[in-house]
């Protein structure tokens, strides 16, 4: 978690950004730093994912394979979000004052970043023991035995 915020900080250092966030995709947020919307950043992870969901489907519509990137531009903030792999999202919030160009190429560089670190997690939790629950694996059996008995067998 250490290494993701201080990509995260980074970023938003660099670019002079208002805050940002690592979220995955169903909307929840993984890090936020910054100093502005902490109130409602658990709303703006759900829209911004939901956003970016939506965009994946024009994508698909379009025959891309994806949209790797999303802006959206208000009169006086903006919010450039791009995917790191297939699981998270790095979005930044940023003022009028500060160049969308200068956030893009920071981002890319940080999403490179996110890269390794998302694939440093997976990698672990592969190789992270499994624990069985015996018990509910006999109440899970019993219970399909149950579902798909033949009835004759009464």
């Amino acid at each position: 978690m250490e290494a993701i915020l201080a990509v995260l900080r980074q970023l938003i250092r660099d670019s002079q950004a208002i805050s940002g966030m690592v979220l995955d995709r169903a909307g929840q947020i993984i890090v936020w730093t910054g100093q502005g919307y902490a109130e409602q950043r658990t709303q703006l992870g759900a829209l911004i994912a939901g956003t970016y969901a939506s965009t994946r489907e024009v994508a698909r519509i379009l025959q891309e394979n994806s949209f790797r990137t999303l802006l959206q531009e208000g009169a006086k903030e903006k919010i450039f979000t791009e995917a790191v792999g297939d699981q998270w999202l790095v979005s930044v919030i940023f003022g009028r004052h500060t160049h969308l160009g200068l956030v893009k190429v920071l981002c890319s560089r940080a999403t490179l970043d996110l890269a390794q670190i998302l694939a440093r997690t997976v990698e672990r939790s592969k190789n992270r023991p499994r624990m069985k629950d015996t018990g509910l694996m006999r109440v899970a059996n019993d219970t399909i035995d149950l579902l798909f008995r033949d009835d004759t067998e009464k």
